[in-house]
């Protein structure tokens, strides 16, 4: 009995002893899958119009330690017009940026931009980044997910050395309308906003959208929007931009009375902006990008300073709250809100 015993644990050890090694055979694929590589996706700007010839900027970044990517596919499957383009590529802490290359494949659905380089080993390194300037037409309002793929061999090719996306998938939304001619109307579910402009450079872009900038103190559900359209025109003109919250809107408020709404301005270049406690706050720099609440004209005039983007007249029209905001020449249109 005692012999049949030893011989019963016997197989219990033999068994445990299996029991285990199946469980560690088990558990590997997740220790595998702890190691995968991983990188980050991003795309700016995050809004563009509908209906004109746009440049978004998608950025790549490698953040594992001692791996390379070398290269990716990025996937635009949104409605487009024209022949999508690839600028030159910008890494910024890649030395090797030279040895990448971009292409575009397309269907009537979607295109897809492919990224290579001439050796795995010119790849991104571990907290390097790649920028790819993509220049298309979308042409259907709505918000799209852009997709990626990224491996480490720079062919694209092979199995088991895909990096994984880190976080979610950047997002491209497409709304809004160009304007070429004044006044220039866009109405979204709250909000009809007009932009009256005398002189322009290029062309202007108006939306009217959620409201999900923190620039000004009222709290709308909606903002009007006068976005920069870049122009090969280095000539520069001022211009006078009339901005027009709906009666609907003004009166959705308790603060609807005397006319006073902010109006708020994001630029690529240095002007005075309005504090919370109503001084006039300077640029950094004539080269800084700025945002915030614009100063009244006189307010500027009474410290002296000229030359810069300024509320003119505050007004109501049939209840509706209006704003007239003057910007001097320059060759980028601002953004107001």
């Amino acid at each position: 009995m005692r012999a049949r015993r030893r011989r019963h644990l016997g197989t219990a050890v033999v068994v445990g002893v299996a029991a285990l090694v199946a469980a560690t055979l088990v558990g590997a694929p997740a220790s595998a899958q702890a190691a995968k590589k991983f990188y980050t996706a991003s795309i700016s700007p995050t809004n563009v119009p509908a209906g004109a010839q746009t440049t978004v900027q998608v950025t790549l970044s490698n953040i594992t330690a001692n791996q390379y990517f070398a290269s990716a596919n990025i996937t635009f499957a949104l409605p487009y017009s024209g022949t999508p383009n690839v600028g030159a590529l910008i890494c910024p802490s890649v030395p090797a940026c030279a040895d990448f290359s971009a292409t575009v494949t397309s269907s009537a659905s979607q295109f897809v931009v492919q990224l290579r380089s001439s050796s795995s080993s010119s790849g991104v390194p571990d907290s390097g980044s790649v920028v790819i300037p993509v220049s298309f037409t979308p042409t259907t309002d709505g918000t799209y997910t852009i997709g990626s793929a990224v491996k480490q061999s720079n062919d694209f090719s092979g199995s088991g050395n895909d990096f994984l996306l880190s976080g979610s998938a950047p997002q491209l939304t497409v709304a809004g309308i160009v304007c070429t001619a004044s006044p220039c109307t866009d109405s979204g579910v709250h909000t009809s906003g007009t932009v009256a402009f005398d002189t322009r450079v290029g062309s202007l872009f108006m939306n009217v959208a959620p409201n999900s900038e923190a620039c000004v103190s009222e709290t709308r559900p909606e903002y009007v929007v006068v976005d920069q359209m870049l122009s090969s025109d280095s000539t520069t003109g001022s211009k006078s931009v009339e901005l027009a919250w709906d009666k609907q809107t003004t009166n959705a408020y308790t603060d609807n009375g005397t006319p006073h709404w902010e109006v708020c301005m994001s630029a690529p270049y240095g002007f005075y902006t309005e504090g919370s406690d109503g001084t006039l706050l300077p640029p950094q720099s004539e080269t800084s990008p700025t945002q915030g609440p614009l100063p009244l004209c006189s307010a500027l005039a009474a410290a002296g300073v000229s030359d810069q983007p300024c509320i003119s007249d505050l007004f109501k029209v049939k209840a509706a709250q209006h704003a007239i905001v003057q910007v001097p020449g320059n060759p980028q249109d601002p953004k107001f809100f």
